[in-house]
Protein backbone atom coordinates (compact mmCIF):
# COMPACT_ATOMS: atom_id res chain seq x y z
CA UNK A 1 0.00 0.00 0.00
CA UNK A 2 2.78 2.30 0.92
CA UNK A 3 4.86 1.40 -2.67
CA UNK A 4 2.06 2.42 -4.18
CA UNK A 5 0.88 5.57 -2.82
CA UNK A 6 4.47 6.75 -3.12
CA UNK A 7 4.81 5.83 -6.85
CA UNK A 8 1.35 8.44 -7.12
CA UNK A 9 2.78 11.67 -5.33
CA UNK A 10 4.84 12.67 -8.76
CA UNK A 11 1.32 12.12 -10.87
CA UNK A 12 -0.06 14.18 -8.57
CA UNK A 13 2.24 16.99 -8.06
CA UNK A 14 2.20 17.21 -11.92
CA UNK A 15 -1.63 17.77 -11.98
CA UNK A 16 -1.86 20.39 -9.15
CA UNK A 17 0.54 22.39 -11.20
CA UNK A 18 -0.58 21.71 -14.41
CA UNK A 19 -3.48 24.49 -14.39
CA UNK A 20 -0.79 27.49 -12.78
CA UNK A 21 1.52 27.35 -15.94
CA UNK A 22 4.23 30.07 -15.11
CA UNK A 23 7.14 31.87 -16.70
CA UNK A 24 10.65 33.22 -15.65
CA UNK A 25 11.72 36.52 -15.42
CA UNK A 26 14.85 37.59 -13.70
CA UNK A 27 15.39 34.37 -12.05
CA UNK A 28 12.04 34.49 -10.16
CA UNK A 29 8.79 32.27 -10.97
CA UNK A 30 5.49 34.12 -12.39
CA UNK A 31 2.17 32.61 -12.42
CA UNK A 32 0.67 33.29 -15.93
CA UNK A 33 -1.45 36.61 -16.53
CA UNK A 34 -5.12 35.61 -17.98
CA UNK A 35 -5.75 38.13 -20.04
CA UNK A 36 -9.65 37.65 -20.30
CA UNK A 37 -10.08 38.00 -16.46
CA UNK A 38 -12.95 40.87 -15.79
CA UNK A 39 -13.66 42.91 -12.39
CA UNK A 40 -17.34 42.82 -13.35
CA UNK A 41 -17.40 38.83 -12.44
CA UNK A 42 -16.56 39.87 -9.16
CA UNK A 43 -20.04 41.71 -9.10
CA UNK A 44 -18.61 44.11 -7.05
CA UNK A 45 -19.43 47.48 -8.31
CA UNK A 46 -16.82 49.34 -6.21
CA UNK A 47 -14.02 47.14 -7.64
CA UNK A 48 -10.88 48.78 -6.89
CA UNK A 49 -7.26 47.83 -7.45
CA UNK A 50 -4.31 48.84 -5.55
CA UNK A 51 -1.04 48.65 -7.49
CA UNK A 52 2.08 47.46 -5.12
CA UNK A 53 4.87 49.99 -3.53
CA UNK A 54 7.80 50.25 -5.45
CA UNK A 55 6.54 49.23 -9.01
CA UNK A 56 8.20 50.71 -11.43
CA UNK A 57 6.37 51.37 -14.41
CA UNK A 58 7.27 53.41 -18.00
CA UNK A 59 3.97 55.35 -19.35
CA UNK A 60 3.43 56.58 -22.63
CA UNK A 61 0.74 59.88 -22.97
CA UNK A 62 -1.03 61.35 -25.12
CA UNK A 63 -2.48 64.25 -25.37
CA UNK A 64 -5.52 65.30 -26.48
CA UNK A 65 -5.73 68.58 -28.85
CA UNK A 66 -8.00 70.49 -26.47
CA UNK A 67 -5.61 69.86 -23.37
CA UNK A 68 -2.56 72.29 -23.20
CA UNK A 69 -0.38 72.46 -20.11
CA UNK A 70 1.45 75.88 -19.08
CA UNK A 71 4.45 74.48 -16.84
CA UNK A 72 5.59 70.93 -15.69
CA UNK A 73 3.15 68.54 -14.12
CA UNK A 74 4.01 66.66 -10.96
CA UNK A 75 2.59 63.60 -9.79
CA UNK A 76 0.44 63.16 -7.10
CA UNK A 77 -1.63 59.97 -5.67
CA UNK A 78 -4.76 59.83 -7.37
CA UNK A 79 -7.30 57.30 -9.33
CA UNK A 80 -7.19 56.12 -13.40
CA UNK A 81 -9.59 53.94 -15.43
CA UNK A 82 -7.92 51.14 -16.37
CA UNK A 83 -9.76 49.92 -20.18
CA UNK A 84 -7.20 47.18 -20.94
CA UNK A 85 -4.43 44.79 -19.63
CA UNK A 86 -2.82 42.85 -22.86
CA UNK A 87 0.63 41.14 -23.84
CA UNK A 88 1.20 43.30 -26.90
CA UNK A 89 2.49 46.82 -27.05
CA UNK A 90 0.81 47.22 -30.47
CA UNK A 91 -2.20 46.11 -29.53
CA UNK A 92 -2.37 48.32 -26.11
CA UNK A 93 -1.31 51.33 -28.46
CA UNK A 94 -3.96 50.52 -31.01
CA UNK A 95 -6.68 50.70 -27.60
CA UNK A 96 -5.20 53.68 -26.66
CA UNK A 97 -5.78 55.35 -30.22
CA UNK A 98 -9.35 54.51 -30.26
CA UNK A 99 -9.91 55.47 -27.03
CA UNK A 100 -8.33 58.68 -27.55
CA UNK A 101 -10.61 59.68 -30.04
CA UNK A 102 -13.79 58.14 -27.89
CA UNK A 103 -12.96 59.19 -24.51
CA UNK A 104 -11.55 62.56 -25.11
CA UNK A 105 -9.00 61.88 -21.86
CA UNK A 106 -5.21 61.85 -21.15
CA UNK A 107 -4.90 58.10 -22.27
CA UNK A 108 -1.25 56.28 -20.97
CA UNK A 109 -0.17 53.04 -21.60
CA UNK A 110 2.00 51.51 -18.40
CA UNK A 111 4.07 48.59 -18.80
CA UNK A 112 4.06 46.62 -15.61
CA UNK A 113 7.21 44.23 -15.46
CA UNK A 114 5.69 42.25 -12.26
CA UNK A 115 2.99 41.15 -14.80
CA UNK A 116 4.41 41.73 -18.00
CA UNK A 117 0.98 43.19 -19.46
CA UNK A 118 0.65 46.58 -21.14
CA UNK A 119 -1.71 48.40 -19.16
CA UNK A 120 -4.19 51.26 -20.81
CA UNK A 121 -4.74 54.16 -17.97
CA UNK A 122 -7.53 56.83 -18.75
CA UNK A 123 -7.21 60.33 -17.17
CA UNK A 124 -6.20 62.01 -13.67
CA UNK A 125 -8.29 62.20 -11.19
CA UNK A 126 -8.11 63.14 -7.30
CA UNK A 127 -11.40 61.09 -6.37
CA UNK A 128 -12.42 57.96 -6.89
CA UNK A 129 -16.08 59.14 -7.63
CA UNK A 130 -14.91 60.88 -10.62
CA UNK A 131 -13.09 58.16 -11.88
CA UNK A 132 -16.02 56.33 -11.34
CA UNK A 133 -18.09 58.41 -13.86
CA UNK A 134 -15.73 57.97 -16.59
CA UNK A 135 -15.94 54.54 -16.07
CA UNK A 136 -19.44 54.48 -16.57
CA UNK A 137 -18.69 55.92 -19.89
CA UNK A 138 -16.12 53.97 -20.72
CA UNK A 139 -18.19 51.11 -20.00
CA UNK A 140 -20.83 52.59 -22.26
CA UNK A 141 -18.56 52.98 -24.80
CA UNK A 142 -17.29 49.49 -25.67
CA UNK A 143 -14.76 48.95 -22.91
CA UNK A 144 -16.53 46.80 -20.82
CA UNK A 145 -13.51 45.51 -18.59
CA UNK A 146 -13.02 49.10 -17.44
CA UNK A 147 -12.47 49.66 -13.38
CA UNK A 148 -10.85 52.20 -11.17
CA UNK A 149 -7.25 51.98 -10.24
CA UNK A 150 -5.58 53.78 -8.03
CA UNK A 151 -2.05 54.81 -8.67
CA UNK A 152 0.00 58.39 -9.33
CA UNK A 153 -2.04 60.94 -11.41
CA UNK A 154 -0.69 64.50 -12.74
CA UNK A 155 -1.75 67.18 -10.69
CA UNK A 156 -4.45 69.11 -12.67
CA UNK A 157 -3.89 72.33 -11.18
CA UNK A 158 -1.94 73.93 -13.76
CA UNK A 159 -3.77 73.21 -17.02
CA UNK A 160 -5.13 75.80 -19.23
CA UNK A 161 -7.82 74.55 -21.09
CA UNK A 162 -9.28 75.69 -24.62
CA UNK A 163 -12.27 75.55 -25.80
CA UNK A 164 -13.33 72.89 -28.71
CA UNK A 165 -15.53 74.32 -31.35
CA UNK A 166 -16.76 72.89 -34.95
CA UNK A 167 -14.22 74.06 -37.76
CA UNK A 168 -11.80 73.49 -39.83
CA UNK A 169 -8.75 71.82 -40.93
CA UNK A 170 -6.52 71.21 -43.76
CA UNK A 171 -5.50 67.50 -44.41
CA UNK A 172 -2.18 67.02 -46.25
CA UNK A 173 -1.18 63.62 -45.18
CA UNK A 174 -2.77 60.14 -44.14
CA UNK A 175 -1.57 56.99 -42.80
CA UNK A 176 -2.17 53.88 -41.49
CA UNK A 177 0.36 54.00 -38.69
CA UNK A 178 0.99 56.66 -35.91
CA UNK A 179 4.80 56.47 -36.58
CA UNK A 180 4.73 57.41 -40.12
CA UNK A 181 2.28 60.24 -39.70
CA UNK A 182 4.19 61.33 -36.95
CA UNK A 183 6.90 61.99 -39.14
CA UNK A 184 5.11 63.51 -41.86
CA UNK A 185 3.63 65.98 -38.70
CA UNK A 186 7.39 66.90 -37.93
CA UNK A 187 8.06 67.42 -41.89
CA UNK A 188 4.92 69.89 -41.80
CA UNK A 189 6.10 71.31 -38.88
CA UNK A 190 9.60 72.12 -40.22
CA UNK A 191 7.87 73.28 -43.33
CA UNK A 192 5.66 75.54 -41.92
CA UNK A 193 7.08 76.85 -39.25
CA UNK A 194 4.01 76.40 -36.94
CA UNK A 195 2.81 74.21 -34.08
CA UNK A 196 -1.29 74.23 -35.06
CA UNK A 197 -0.66 70.63 -37.27
CA UNK A 198 -2.28 67.65 -36.12
CA UNK A 199 -2.05 63.83 -36.09
CA UNK A 200 -5.78 62.63 -35.88
CA UNK A 201 -7.07 58.92 -35.59
CA UNK A 202 -9.97 58.32 -37.76
CA UNK A 203 -9.99 54.96 -37.62
CA UNK A 204 -8.67 53.09 -39.80
CA UNK A 205 -6.18 56.03 -40.60
CA UNK A 206 -3.46 58.48 -38.47
CA UNK A 207 -4.33 61.79 -40.49
CA UNK A 208 -2.03 65.00 -40.46
CA UNK A 209 -3.95 68.12 -40.12
CA UNK A 210 -3.42 72.15 -40.16
CA UNK A 211 -4.72 74.81 -38.62
CA UNK A 212 -8.01 76.02 -36.58
CA UNK A 213 -9.94 77.74 -39.12
CA UNK A 214 -13.27 79.46 -38.05
CA UNK A 215 -14.89 79.09 -41.80
CA UNK A 216 -14.38 77.00 -44.53
CA UNK A 217 -12.92 79.88 -46.28
CA UNK A 218 -10.30 80.45 -44.13
CA UNK A 219 -9.19 76.59 -44.75
CA UNK A 220 -9.39 76.73 -48.48
CA UNK A 221 -6.79 79.30 -48.05
CA UNK A 222 -4.28 77.46 -46.79
CA UNK A 223 -5.38 74.81 -49.37
CA UNK A 224 -3.58 76.29 -51.41
CA UNK A 225 -0.62 77.64 -49.82
CA UNK A 226 0.06 73.74 -48.88
CA UNK A 227 -0.43 73.01 -52.67
CA UNK A 228 2.08 74.86 -53.38
CA UNK A 229 4.15 73.20 -51.12
CA UNK A 230 3.77 69.74 -52.91
CA UNK A 231 1.05 68.66 -50.75
CA UNK A 232 -0.75 68.38 -54.22
CA UNK A 233 -4.12 66.07 -52.44
CA UNK A 234 -4.62 68.59 -49.33
CA UNK A 235 -8.15 69.46 -48.75
CA UNK A 236 -10.25 71.41 -46.06
CA UNK A 237 -11.95 68.67 -43.64
CA UNK A 238 -14.58 69.76 -41.12
CA UNK A 239 -13.43 68.66 -37.88
CA UNK A 240 -13.35 69.83 -33.86
CA UNK A 241 -11.14 73.02 -33.53
CA UNK A 242 -9.48 74.59 -30.36
CA UNK A 243 -9.95 78.48 -29.71
CA UNK A 244 -8.31 79.87 -27.06
CA UNK A 245 -10.76 81.80 -24.61
CA UNK A 246 -11.49 85.69 -24.44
Amino acid sequence: MWVSCLALLPHLSACATSSAPSVSSGGRQLTAIREDFDPVTLNDDDFLIVPGEGRKEVVETVVPPDLVTDRPQHMVTGFRVQIAAVLDKSRAETIRDAAQQQLKQLIYVIYDPETLLYKVHVGNFRSADDAGSLRIDARSSGYAEAFVVRTKVEDASPQVRRTVVQGYRVQIYSASTRETAERAQQRAKDLFVRDDIYVEFEPPFFKVRIGNFATRELAEKFVSIARQHGYETSFSASTQIQVSPR
